[in-house]
């Protein structure tokens, strides 16, 4: 008998079991249970070393264990899973003090100041290896210092281990370095400096966070905003800040005692910085289970979390946390969380009375059995416990976590004191760059008149290249850097960049002359361009033909360069076809996708296409407003923002444009409002990135371009529709479901992110 159930009856309700007996007689021990499943095997005795304290003898942390000397450890996942995943990076530390360590993450400045982290550790590949490619093997191998790691396994055991989420990225960690160190204190590792712990509030009243929204897709996360807006108005004297992303569109919160915070910390360079001192100061937050919660178990703060039965209790909430489960209420909850996100999928959904005049009123039952009253019974359950003081602003927590003096020179930005971050961007998104040990001088030719696609590539790489410590000299054809955007950009961004506006050094010695023609292609055959470029004393010599082919490969001092590159297919066989053989590579333009990759656009409803770009009028048909019309014709759903959009085609109630803008982020807001990106360009014009299909993807949306140009290289059928006609569009958009469009933009945003790699550009240039 084993739990009160027949061995035979018992063994048939487990997925995996081990039983382990000793006999008291001769010392025997006897093993049985589903041994040959070896993966619930190691989690069984895993969770048994787990419970019992004891250490795992066979693959106990060790100093004796041989690990690389510096290691990069690697998750772009969201907010809240990188406050996890400083938890793994104290623990490994702690464990193993004499590694260096650095990270590549998404919201970078989380790890500003953290003392673990070393910043001048790049990531370096060998053997042709590449971000997307690597393996643990290739890290304990010597081939890399960058092991990917992420909280898959443990979330999938969630509803079989009592284990909290802190423990995810170490048991990563642990399975990828085959190594075993000790679990810390469950909560996010974050650091301030003394001035951040001291700054002055954002209000001398006592107030609350509250974060309504999540991530858009997960129905059967998301709590009613009716519900929300009675929990705020049955606790009037209670003053809320709400929060959240300005491109998620979430609903505001009304009433006296509320603060629409959304969009006000998501500044660049201060805005998780600025969320950290929110929190520091706040009395709690309330939200779902998300970022909020770990921030506020990192101060150690109150905090309500409207949880429903989705995610395992044991695995999401801290202590101190009033954490609103309904797990064992429902049939489909009984024993194990469901995980969905997709509401559709959710097998108990009930009508919501509170929405009556939306179509769409049907929740998660797990999720309605949560009312507005039971949030507020939690909230002033801080205040009748004695842990919190209505009107009374609580003092700030014993936080340790404090540098007394940044590293840093201070920067002032406006009225506010900044410190610049420990994490420079650049640096984070430099996934492939090599260690910067050789002091390569490289030169660097390309025009500097516009700030369109060629301006802001040639930008991006000189700053990855800087920023991995070469020598950069810039020199401008025309010998003018004249674009006032690339102006500033150098100014900001390109600190030590050598820039010379004359041919005067073209011919002294380099490592690497790196020359991106763009249109001064059509100035090659002029005789003092021709003298200018015969003749260089550079150690190895790359040309880019990025706009036309012009006469590469046939003017005599544009033959025998060490690698010619292009932005498509279809240059690079041009070229081929006058120097078939020389070494050719093709790559997508470089840019940087780090602010668009985070956004989730809205598929369901009305069809929104979107489109910008930088040059005008250039890239419209004479008879664009006809496409216009044919495509507002087709369907009464649709609508067309465009940025800037054509000078000659008047706006409508559904057809809008938008004020030009160099801003990437201002960019990044305005794809987030689309389902679709339409590219139509005049016919035969060759664009031959372009930069905006890229970065149009990386927002998730699905693309629907002419096939020429760049675009046949980017768009494959999984992602988008390519079209050889002007109909073809129009019938595309007449039919198109809000399934099709979310299945292609998922997959869009997914080709985005694992090959529109600009890192590419620099290994391309530094190993020829």
């Amino acid at each position: 008998m084993f739990c009160g159930d027949r061995k035979d009856e018992w063994r048939g309700k487990q997925d995996g079991y081990l039983i382990v007996n000793k006999r008291s007689n001769d010392g025997h021990v006897h093993v049985h249970g589903t041994i040959d499943d070896k993966d619930t095997m190691k989690e069984l005795i895993d969770s048994a070393i787990h419970h019992s304290g004891l250490e795992d003898s066979f693959n106990a942390s060790s100093s004796d264990k041989v690990l690389p000397k510096e290691i990069i450890f690697h998750n772009r996942q969201r907010i809240g899973d990188i406050l996890m995943f400083t938890c793994a990076i104290r623990d490994f530390k702690k464990a193993y003090p004499d590694i260096k360590v650095n990270v590549i993450s998404t919201a970078g400045h989380i790890w500003d100041y953290n003392p673990n982290i070393d910043r001048t550790i790049a990531p370096w590949y060998k053997e042709g290896k590449a971000i997307e490619k690597i393996t643990s093997g290739d890290l304990l191998s010597g081939n890399t210092n960058v092991v990917k790691i992420g909280p898959g396994k443990l979330t999938n055991m969630s509803n079989r281990l009592d284990w909290h989420f802190a423990n995810a990225f170490r048991i990563s960690i642990e399975d990828e370095l085959k190594i075993k160190f000790q679990q810390g204190a469950p909560r996010p590792d974050i650091w301030l400096t003394k001035e951040e712990f001291n700054a002055p509030r954002v209000t001398d009243k006592p107030y609350w966070l509250i974060v309504i929204g999540g991530e858009k897709g997960w129905g059967c996360k998301m709590y009613p905003f009716e519900r929300w807006q009675e929990f705020v108005n049955q606790n009037p004297d209670t003053l809320f800040y709400q929060l959240g992303a300005k491109e998620d569109s979430h609903p505001r919160l009304q009433g006296d005692n509320i603060v629409d915070y959304v969009g006000m910390t998501q500044d660049k360079d201060t805005g998780i910085r600025d969320l950290f001192k929110l929190f520091l100061n706040a009395e709690g937050s309330i939200g779902l289970v998300s970022f909020h919660m770990h921030l506020s178990a990192a101060f150690g703060k109150p905090c309500i979390v409207v949880a429903g039965a989705r995610e395992p209790v044991s695995f999401t909430r801290y202590p101190g946390h009033q954490y609103l489960a309904t797990d064992g209420c429902l049939p489909c909850a009984d024993n194990t969380a469901c995980w969905h996100c997709d509401i559709k999928v959710c097998p108990r959904l009930i009508v919501d009375e509170t929405k009556k005049e939306l179509l769409d009123r049907k929740i998660p039952q797990c999720v309605d059995l949560i009312k507005p009253k039971d949030l507020t019974r939690a909230l002033n359950m801080y205040y009748e416990g004695g842990r919190l003081k209505k009107g009374v602003v609580s003092p700030k927590p014993k936080f340790k976590n404090i540098v007394e003096t940044p590293k840093f020179k201070e920067k002032t930005t406006k009225s506010v004191t900044v410190y610049p971050t420990v994490i420079d961007e650049a640096v984070i998104n430099m996934g492939s760059l090599p260690q910067t040990t050789d002091g390569k001088f490289i030169k660097f030719i390309s025009t500097a008149r516009g700030w369109g696609g060629c301006g802001r590539s040639i930008a991006t790489i000189m700053k990855f290249l800087l920023k991995a410590g070469y020598k950069v000299e810039f020199i401008p054809f025309r010998n003018k850097v004249s674009c006032s955007e690339l102006k500033s950009y150098i100014k900001e961004y390109l600190q030590g960049l050598i820039i010379t506006e004359n041919y005067s050094t073209v011919h002294d010695p380099c490592d690497i002359l790196f020359m991106y023609s763009d249109d001064y292609v059509w100035e090659f055959n002029k005789p003092e361009i021709i003298e200018t470029f015969s003749n260089l004393h550079a150690k190895k010599k790359i040309l880019m033909a990025n706009y036309r082919r012009g006469g590469i490969g046939e003017i005599e001092w544009t033959k025998g360069w060490d690698k010619y590159m292009f932005l498509n297919s279809t240059q690079e066989k041009d070229l081929l076809s006058v120097l078939p053989g020389v070494k050719t590579k093709v790559l997508p333009p470089c840019t940087e996708l780090d602010m668009f990759l985070p956004i989730t656009p809205d598929y369901g409803g009305a069809l929104k296409i979107v489109r910008h770009n930088s040059q005008g009028d250039v890239k419209f048909e004479k008879n664009f407003a006809d496409e216009v019309n044919a495509i507002l014709d087709c369907r009464s759903d649709v609508t067309i923002d465009m940025l800037p959009g054509p000078t000659f085609v008047p706006e409508s109630d559904r057809f809008k444009k938008v004020k030009r803008t160099a801003s990437p982020y201002s960019i990044a807001e305005f794809l987030g409002k689309g389902s679709l990106f339409w590219y139509s360009l005049p016919q035969g014009y060759m664009d031959m990135g372009p930069r905006v299909i890229l970065e149009a993807m990386a927002a998730g949306l699905p693309i629907l371009a002419d096939n020429w140009g760049g675009a046949t290289d980017r768009v494959t059928p999984e992602c988008g529709w390519l079209c050889d006609t002007k109909q073809q569009m129009v019938d595309i958009i007449k039919d198109l479901t809000s399934e099709e469009l979310k299945r292609k933009g998922e997959a869009a945003k997914e080709k985005a992110r694992t090959e529109f790699i600009s890192e590419r550009w620099i290994e391309e240039i530094l190993n020829i």
